[in-house]
């Protein structure tokens, strides 16, 4: 016991006594164990556990999932699947069984499926990783590190992985800026200073754009630095899906681009792609990281598999004109329906309705389930309280038989949940 809490006890001042005592020891004080999980936590979670309930899309069974992010069905391939145990059998599962920054054999399939993505993505270097979230905690990390001065300046809606970044890189202080709101992100650098600007290409939560036009001439005219999370264009923009970076002719102006390679190429892993500005810190990014020094490195197969979806991927222009017809459908018959919320207009693959209260929303996503339709039900934290919505997500594999299922189970409900009084169709400022 510490020489002044004994002082305390012999004075007898319970109330100071209880600043020094450590929170274990009150907890012993009162009879009680210390509580293990946080309740905060766990209140959290209880959305989550509400919502999804313990049901999952079994498409085996019929099931139509419109959940995933497997926008051009390369997950469920045969081919890939088959170049994916083949390299298994022949390496193993694990056949680096290293943390990142080692240095690889000269012929490992890793450095070939990195100069592969700088290729196809118009880059410079590009240092390939476990996932999307990986890719933007390790360059936040190498940009932000020991720069308390350097601003951070996110979306409202960037990826949430980005903070996640900025908070491995020791700053909390985000400064977030209206949702695509150009003219916000100008005043707040005037007022702080040139620094870090994180966006996502297409927000994950809506489905919305960003204008990376005028966010390139933004970053020029401030001599800030550009992150873009192309993690949901990456595949499916461009002639042959290099992603809408690039299809803009911006991969010399943008810094940094990150993705994952678990959606539209549908196997498990992420990218960081670096312009020619900061293209020779790839190295540094490789070996430097805490992700690259503390987890395993990526595997051999996973970039075999990956090399021949880049093949499939420059050949197949057919199954993105699929998925944008699907898309163009499935939009205009919603708005055909009376479905006219902000975010059902557009051209991206994310449909979500806003719908506000927490309970109708998860009594909607429930009456989906039934019909054998998964669509993501978006509670807390993934979305406000007040603002709680249902995303659908329309990829190539999904039949038009199966999405006039879902458009005739969206007319069955129309009456029942009323869109027209929706937060998303009220006018009401979501950003």
């Amino acid at each position: 016991m510490l020489r002044s809490q004994k002082l305390l006890k012999a004075v007898k001042f319970p109330a100071l006594l209880a600043r020094y005592q450590s929170t274990a020891e009150q907890a012993a004080a009162k009879g009680k164990p210390l509580q293990i999980m946080s309740s905060a936590f766990v209140q959290k979670t209880k959305y989550i556990r509400t919502a999804f309930g313990d049901l999952y899309p079994d498409t085996t069974r019929g099931d139509i999932d419109m959940s995933s992010c497997d926008y051009l069905n390369y997950a469920l391939h045969p081919y890939l699947n088959k170049i994916d145990g083949e390299s298994i059998i022949r390496r193993g599962r694990i056949s680096f069984n290293r943390s990142g920054c080692y240095v690889r054999p000269p012929a490992s399939s890793v450095y070939r499926l990195e100069d592969a993505i700088t290729e196809h993505t118009g880059g410079y270097q590009t240092c390939f990783v476990n996932s999307g979230t990986e890719a933007n905690v390790a360059i936040f990390q190498a940009i932000l590190e020991n720069r308390p001065e350097l601003p951070i300046y996110l979306d409202k809606f960037s990826h949430a992985t980005m903070v996640l970044g900025a908070n491995a890189a020791g700053r909390s202080d985000i400064l977030t800026f209206k949702h695509n709101r150009l003219d916000h992100l100008r005043k707040m650098i005037d007022e702080n200073g040139p620094g870090l600007i994180g966006v996502d290409s297409v927000y994950s939560a809506y489905g919305t754009v960003a204008p990376l036009e005028q966010l390139t001439e933004l970053t020029r005219d401030t001599g800030s630095i550009l992150l873009v999370d192309e993690s949901h264009t990456y595949g499916i923009c461009g002639e042959h899906g290099e992603g809408v970076v690039k299809e803009l002719g911006l991969e010399k102006d943008v810094h940094v681009r990150t993705m994952s390679t678990g959606k539209a190429l549908g196997a498990g892993g992420g990218a960081i792609v670096l312009n020619e500005a900061v293209g020779d810190h790839i190295e540094d990014i490789r070996k430097g990281t805490r992700m690259s020094i503390f987890s395993l490195a990526p595997q051999d197969c996973i970039a075999d598999r990956l090399l021949e979806t880049l093949r499939l991927l420059k050949e197949e222009k057919w199954k993105r004109t699929d998925l944008y017809d699907k898309i163009k459908y499935f939009r205009e018959s919603c708005m055909e329906m009376g479905y006219n919320g902000l975010f059902v207009k557009g051209e991206t693959p994310i449909i979500t309705f806003v719908i506000g209260p927490v309970d109708m929303a998860t009594e909607m996503y429930k009456d989906f389930v039934e019909k054998q339709i998964f669509p993501s039900p978006h509670v807390y934290p993934a979305s406000p309280r007040n603002r709680t919505a249902v995303r659908f997500t329309v990829c190539h594999g999904v039949t038009y038989e199966q999405l006039n299922h879902v458009l005739d189970t969206l007319r069955n409900l129309r009456e029942k949940y009323k869109p027209e009084t929706w937060v998303d169709a009220q006018g009401i400022d979501l950003f």
